[in-house]
């Protein structure tokens, strides 16, 4: 009697949401995660459904459920889950566990950090409850599922970050996040009352190039300044001076000489007589704009406080004066003895003490004149040379990092447009009209080599299907895991198209399909001698042969997917310009039907 009641709750539909919430209560999501890793669990009733738990991280919540009537004894699988992740931070797991159920349809229940959705589908005794609950980062097990293997198969490959591992770790908590290469991550930043100024050091060098030139503008100003004040200050000193006071000293002392000495003839001695005079005049002149120029303390009777008429010079003048006028009146001997005289000659030598002070501080104000106006042009220069030094590597350097970002800028857009070209060549409609415009301007040649490069990359993809479904061990093991999760119910479900299996021999066909169009791109558009040579770079051209060098002996089992990648970027961006052309003539078309549309709707 308690077999046929349970052969008919196995077989009827599911009770109401209430019946079945009872007896879900009993499980608890804490004791799920605290489970290292479960692998089985033995049923003993024979009504038992598989309880699939996923995190909340999946983005659609899709639950099937089918509750199967196994015999007494039931091994429960663990089934794969695909889950979508944006953070990849924490990975919760995924298991099938026994659980008693009735037919339902939709079930909710709350646990004590998050909530459980739990849908349930009308369907036959096999039934199979998918709770979704919040991610929790315990190490349990957990499968990739296949056809999230496949989706990826755009990219070149699979992303190994995303895997789980089956045996029961946990993903890396964080994805490798990639640096860009600006001098965005450089320089620094500046907080100001204004908000944050942003620095790279290309800005920094020119305001350290900007502040240096002020620096030396306004240093190169206050010398400027400043030897002009100087200058003037010693021209206004020295200027117009005489400092020939010795020299006409001396001439003083030889033409009374000469004049007494003169071998008593008038005539010599009236003409000393008369250069004596001159050179009085002159050092008069001179010894007094000397007396004006030096500091009173300097001058030798003003701190003695003699009178010019007590200095020894001016008596030896006198004395001089004395001699000029006894050998005109012809008293020549008289004349040679005051000369000869030892008065005369002490006189003489009060020069040196009285005047001669004077005439070296005048001589040693010129020196520093001289050497105030070697300094500070000096100085200039320097000041000119630091500034050069600094600004004319900044000004190279910022012409060359504005070519140079000019020529990155350039070939970004370039590089934009050309994957506008590729998305073209990608749609069927647009190509076939790109293909139409390229014979209208004579340049299908490169439009045939770009259909033929889509070819070989679309080959390629169907090549990687082929390898993922051979060689790649996880989705085999996923594979396997539904077979045995499948056979373990007793009423198998419902047959579903299986995907086509592939062979060893589907991959060989079309590697040589891969290998003909290669060579046809090679021979007809990359060889001098093809039918629709190409301009490319030959260094291009030689890698390609090389390839399919390798392939044609046996030295590689495949050519590479990324063959013509090089060729198909140049080729792109050598048809910007028609492309570009081609992009304005669909969009005047466009806006010629659309100004169509509305003349015949307002005739309307």
């Amino acid at each position: 009697m308690d077999t046929e009641n349970h052969n008919t709750s196995s077989s009827s539909d599911c009770v109401h949401n209430k019946e079945i919430s009872s007896q879900l209560v009993g499980i608890n999501t804490n004791d799920l995660v605290s489970q290292p890793q479960p692998t089985t669990t033995t049923a003993t009733d024979t009504s038992n459904c598989f309880l699939t738990v996923h995190p909340s991280s999946v983005h659609q919540h899709h639950s099937s459920s089918s509750c199967s009537s196994p015999s007494s004894t039931m091994q429960l699988i663990e089934r794969p889950l695909s889950i979508k992740s944006d953070d990849h931070d924490d990975i919760s797991s995924c298991w099938s566990t026994p659980q008693q159920c009735s037919n339902t349809d939709n079930v909710q229940t709350e646990n004590s950090s998050s909530e459980k959705h739990a849908q349930f589908d009308k369907s036959p005794t096999n039934q199979v409850i998918e709770i979704n609950i919040p991610s929790v980062s315990a190490g349990l097990a957990l499968h990739t599922s296949p056809q999230n293997l496949l989706a990826r198969k755009g990219t070149g490959g699979i992303d190994k970050s995303s895997q789980l591992s089956s045996v029961g770790g946990k993903s890396p908590s964080r994805t490798t996040h990639s640096h860009g290469s600006k001098a965005d991550g450089e320089g620094f930043k500046l907080y100001t009352c204004c908000g944050v100024i942003e620095f790279s050091w290309i800005k920094t060098l020119n305001l350290f190039s900007l502040f240096v030139n002020l620096v030396a503008f306004l240093t190169l100003g206050a010398l400027i300044i400043a030897s002009y004040s100087g200058s003037a200050a010693f021209n206004e000193l020295l200027n117009g001076m005489d400092a020939d006071t010795t020299f006409y000293r001396n001439m003083l002392i030889a033409s009374a000489r000469s004049c007494a000495f003169s071998n008593q003839s008038y005539a010599i001695a009236y003409n000393y007589s008369i250069i004596y005079n001159n050179y009085r005049d002159k050092f008069i002149t001179s010894i007094t704009e000397v007396l004006n120029v030096v500091p009173p303390q300097l001058q030798y009777h003003i701190p003695r406080n003699l009178t010019i008429y007590d200095l020894r010079t001016f008596k030896a003048s006198v004395l001089e004066s004395q001699v000029i006028s006894l050998s005109l009146n012809g008293s020549f001997l008289n004349a040679m003895s005051i000369i000869e005289s030892d008065l005369y000659k002490y006189y003489l030598d009060g020069y040196e003490i009285e005047y001669q002070p004077l005439l070296d501080y005048y001589n040693h104000k010129e020196v520093e004149r001289k050497n105030f106006s070697i300094v500070m042009t000096t100085l200039s220069l320097i000041v000119i040379c630091v500034s050069i030094a600094v600004v004319i590597p900044v000004v190279i350097a910022s012409i060359a990092f504005s070519l140079k970002r000019d020529s990155s800028n350039t070939k970004k857009i370039k590089q934009m447009r050309a994957n506008l070209l590729q998305d073209t060549m990608k749609d069927e409609k647009m190509r076939e009209l790109f293909r139409a415009h390229c014979a209208s301007e004579f340049s299908l040649e490169n439009f045939m080599l770009l259909d033929k490069i889509t070819d070989y990359k679309n080959n390629s993809e169907k090549s990687f299907q082929i390898q993922e479904y051979l060689y790649d061990n996880d989705s085999k093991n996923d594979e396997t895991s539904s077979t045995v999760a499948s056979s373990s119910q007793q009423e198998p479900p419902k047959k579903k198209k299986t995907k086509k299996g592939f062979t060893e021999k589907d991959l060989l066909q079309i590697e040589k399909k891969k290998f003909e169009i290669a060579f046809e791109i090679y021979s007809e558009f990359l060889d001098v001698n093809g039918e629709h040579s190409v301009n490319i770079n030959k260094q291009m051209a030689e890698s390609v042969k090389e390839q399919l060098d390798f392939y044609a002996t046996g030295q590689s089992e495949h050519l590479p997917d990324q063959l013509f990648d090089s060729i198909f970027s140049e080729i792109c961006i050598l048809m910007l310009d028609s492309h570009q052309r081609f992009i304005a003539q669909q969009e005047a078309n466009r806006i010629a039907k659309k100004e169509a549309m509305k003349t015949k709707k307002s005739r309307k």
